[in-house]
C-alpha cells in the first residue's frame, strides 16, 4: 500500500475511509481539499470529483489513478471555488506536522502546523453552504464541537495497541447510506462487494 504510513500508529485514514465513506451521500460534486493519496475519494458517487492537495507526490499519484480532476490549490481556493449546495466537502487536514517532517509521507506538503490549518477551516465551517466533513485524531476536542454533528470511526485494525480512529465532523447528521453493500473481510476491516 503506498504511503501507508504506519509510523508511531499514524495511520490516516488508511483503515477507516470506508466506514467514514458509508456516510457520504451521492452528489453532484464531491471536494476533497487535501486529497493525500485519495483514500476516501476512491469511494465517492459523484457526477464530479474534485481532488486537490499541495504535494507533487500526491498530485501525481492522483493523476495516474483517478478519473477525477486534480488540482494543486490552496484549500481555501477549494472552498472559494466549489462551495455550494450541490457540493460533499471531505476536510482531512493534516494531523501532525511531525510526521511530514520526518519524511514518513511520500513528500505530503504541510507549511503549517495542524492546529494552524484548523484555525482557518473553522474560519470557514459556519459560513459554507456546502455538506462537509472535517476529520482528525480521535481526540481532537475541536472536532467534538456543540454545534455540529460528530461521529467516531473505529478500525478493528490495531497500531500500537489500540484500534486505529478517525473523528469526524459533519454539518449534517450521521446516515449510514451504503450499508448494503459492505461485508467484512477475513482480516475485520469492511470492504465493498
Amino acid at each position: 500500500d503506498i504511503g501507508a504510513g504506519h509510523i508511531r500508529g499514524y495511520a490516516g485514514l488508511v483503515h477507516t475511509a470506508l466506514p467514514i465513506s458509508e456516510h457520504i451521500p451521492k452528489c453532484k460534486i464531491y471536494v476533497e481539499p487535501f486529497a493525500g493519496l485519495g483514500r476516501t475519494a476512491k469511494h465517492a458517487q459523484a457526477d464530479q470529483i474534485i481532488l486537490n492537495d499541495k504535494s507533487e507526490y500526491a498530485f501525481n499519484f492522483l493523476s495516474k489513478h483517478f478519473n477525477a480532476q486534480i488540482t494543486n490549490l490552496d484549500f481555501e481556493e477549494m472552498f472559494r471555488l466549489y462551495d455550494g449546495p450541490e457540493t460533499i466537502f471531505l476536510i482531512d487536514p493534516p494531523w501532525s506536522k511531525a510526521e511530514y517532517e520526518k519524511g514518513c509521507r511520500n513528500g505530503a506538503f504541510c507549511d503549517r502546523a495542524p492546529k494552524e490549518y484548523y484555525d482557518k477551516i473553522f474560519e470557514w465551517l459556519p459560513n459554507l453552504k456546502s455538506h462537509w466533513f472535517l476529520c482528525g485524531k480521535k481526540d481532537n476536542s475541536r472536532l467534538k464541537d456543540d454545534r455540529w454533528f460528530h461521529k467516531l470511526f473505529k478500525s478493528k485494525r490495531k497500531i500500537m495497541g489500540g484500534n486505529i480512529s478517525t473523528l469526524v465532523m459533519s454539518n449534517k447528521p450521521f446516515t449510514n447510506y451504503h450499508q448494503s453493500s459492505i461485508t467484512l473481510s477475513n482480516k475485520g476491516d469492511a470492504k465493498f462487494e
